[in-house]
């Protein structure tokens, strides 16, 4: 008698997701940590201490777990087809190309309001000699 492995949770090229409590939990965690920076701005005794590390730590708490179920959905219940795989890479691959042409960006602006650098990057420079 042959065992066939029957796959439950796969039979579309796309990825629905189940309902998560993690997005609301880190909304509240952010809430909590913008809180107490501002607690913290504005000199208020103990009050950013409570506000600012508890949302810290449920931050860093709801990342972790989320990333957990992400790896578990992935490796174990066998949820990520070549499609999925496939778009997430490129997802963390544009991800990556926008963070670097935010860098460049953001030192051009610098290069370009920076009076020393700003003579050695203009077109009038290489032909003062």
């Amino acid at each position: 008698m042959k065992t066939h492995k029957v796959k439950f949770f796969i039979n579309h090229t796309y990825h629905s997701i189940d309902p998560s409590p993690w997005p609301l939990l880190a909304s509240s965690g952010v809430f909590m940590l913008t809180l107490g920076l501002a607690s913290w701005m504005h000199n208020f005794i103990g009050a950013w201490t409570l506000f600012l590390l508890n949302g810290l730590f449920l931050l860093l708490y709801i990342v972790s777990i989320w990333w957990r179920d992400v790896i578990r959905e992935a490796t174990f219940e066998e949820q990520h087809e070549i499609a999925i795989r496939r778009g997430l890479r490129f997802g963390m691959v544009l991800f990556i190309i926008s963070e670097i042409m935010f860098f460049f960006a953001f030192g051009g602006v610098f290069v370009v309001n920076n009076p020393i650098l700003k003579r050695f990057f203009t077109f009038h420079f290489f032909f003062t000699f």
